[in-house]
């Protein structure tokens, strides 16, 4: 679907933005703005710089496996480690561009956002929900960065999440022993 006041914003055409202006003053009265150009623009080229870095860390890493060199080259395992949080990065610039570049529309140039507000919904139920949703979304990512941390740390011989280390079985020789796969084992290992 084509959004023109959206692409007008990543573009800085500020003809086209006055235009745009000007229209939804006319047909919704003085209350409606625009979004902010610049945050609009950060938020796109925020997601077209990070795909890109990650492209290219790709394609350094599919280079690097051939052979196993991956394993010779330090400064690529932290490059890897560091860009873990581009995706996430990237994932919420898309939803500011997306949400706030629609803006003042909930439905491009049918429904606004203020039309769409419940009446029963008071500030505090609002502001309630979004720091419990902050709080959640914020302790999962904080648990996924833990979980691929140690993942990535156990190295590529060790992948196994279900793995006990030698010092955690009690085998100081380094032996692999496939008896502590019981669920009980297997639930120490992540906590």
């Amino acid at each position: 679907m084509e959004q023109p006041l959206k692409q007008a914003l990543v573009d800085g055409k500020d003809a086209e933005l006055a235009d745009f202006q000007q229209a939804l003053v006319k047909r919704f009265g003085d209350g409606v703005e625009l979004p902010s150009g610049p945050l609009v623009q950060i938020s796109a080229f925020s997601m077209i710089i990070i795909g890109l870095v990650l492209l290219g860390v790709a394609i350094w890493t599919l280079i690097s496996l051939r052979g196993d060199r991956i394993l010779n080259r330090p400064g690529l395992q932290r490059t890897l480690v560091i860009v873990m949080a581009l995706p996430y990065v990237a994932n919420i610039a898309g939803w500011v561009l997306r949400e706030y570049g629609r803006q003042p529309f909930v439905i491009d140039d049918i429904l606004t956002t203020e039309q769409a507000l419940t009446p029963s919904l008071t500030t505090t139920q609002l502001t309630v929900s979004l720091v419990v949703l902050g709080l959640l979304v914020t302790a999962l990512l904080a648990l996924d960065w833990w979980l691929l941390g140690k993942t990535a740390m156990r190295g590529p011989q060790r992948a196994d999440l279900w793995e006990q280390a030698p010092e955690e079985a009690g085998h100081d020789d380094g032996g692999h022993d496939d008896s502590g796969r019981d669920d009980e084992k297997r639930d120490g290992v992540l906590i």
